[in-house]
């Protein structure tokens, strides 16, 4: 792992909490790795398709605007047809409840995390959004 750049300088903080928009980068990129499985690199082929495109793919939520570095990670996790039924929008992420926003800045608690990572492992089924 490298971490980010930032003031000039590669940086990891592993004693940082880790963010609702940097989780969603995370979850995405985890298909990149070698070993990865076809489940994650599907998630992570899906995300740089729309990535690629460079078009606006959802406004459900109106704190992830287009043009934000975590636009196309939030939404290729919301959009990602989870169950392989041929929809979209199965659910690896939701947002915050009814609530029309993802909130990117928000700490991610383990619970949340979990649900990522179980949903994108396939562990887990869907619930729509």
């Amino acid at each position: 792992m490298e971490g980010y750049f930032e003031d000039g300088e590669w940086r990891f903080k592993p004693g940082d909490a880790v963010n609702r928009a940097e989780a969603a980068q995370i979850a995405v990129h985890v298909g990149s790795a070698t070993g990865a499985t076809p489940r994650f690199k599907k998630i992570h082929d899906y995300y740089t398709t729309l990535k690629t495109a460079n078009k606006p793919v959802g406004d459900i939520f109106d704190d992830v605007p287009f043009g934000e570095w975590f636009y196309f990670p939030v939404y290729a996790l919301h959009l990602f047809d989870g169950d392989d039924a041929g929809k979209e929008e199965d659910g690896i992420i939701c947002g915050q409840g009814n609530t029309g926003k993802y909130v990117p800045a928000g700490t991610l608690n383990r619970a949340e995390m979990a649900k990522i990572g179980c949903l994108a492992a396939g562990f887990c089924l869907p619930k729509p959004c």
